[in-house]
């Protein structure tokens, strides 16, 4: 689809009253259910699974503000949550939360999930010459 086509399509869902009703719904039950604060408990079980990377897109629309990443380097620090690249964390201000939509503000994405899992394989993969993490960002 091209991007006028895609627009259209667009437009055609915010104009279905149905739809419509819907965003509305979905958004408001997003904003009730937001915590004030992080599960820590919930990030510990994970990060003892596998690595989390949370890019935090800021400035403009507010959605994921910056002080949430403080919070969460707080907690690193008190030992709340482990500081071992379990956790990966990166603030943009210059993307929004729709950031797929705008083609200019999808590479600093790709880049930084391919900047996270190089990282957080760092040291798992010393000895493994099979590993190499450019071909992964130069196929995406």
């Amino acid at each position: 689809m091209s991007v006028l086509e895609d627009r259209e399509l667009a437009r055609g869902l915010l104009c279905n009253p149905t739809y419509a009703k819907n965003f509305i719904t979905l958004g408001m039950e997003e904003i009730r259910d937001v915590p004030e604060k992080s599960d820590n408990a919930a990030l510990n079980i994970i990060g003892k699974i596998c690595p989390m990377f949370i890019l935090y897109c800021g400035r403009p629309d507010q959605w994921a503000p910056k002080n949430h990443m403080d919070d969460l380097n707080k907690d690193i620090s008190h030992g709340k949550l482990p500081n071992n690249n379990a956790l990966i964390m990166e603030y943009n201000d210059d993307l929004i939360h729709s950031f797929i939509v705008y083609p200019h503000m999808v590479e600093p994405v790709v880049t930084f999930i391919c900047n996270s899992v190089s990282k957080s394989c760092q040291g798992h993969h010393e000895n493994d010459t099979s590993f190499t993490s450019p071909p992964l960002q130069s196929r995406l």
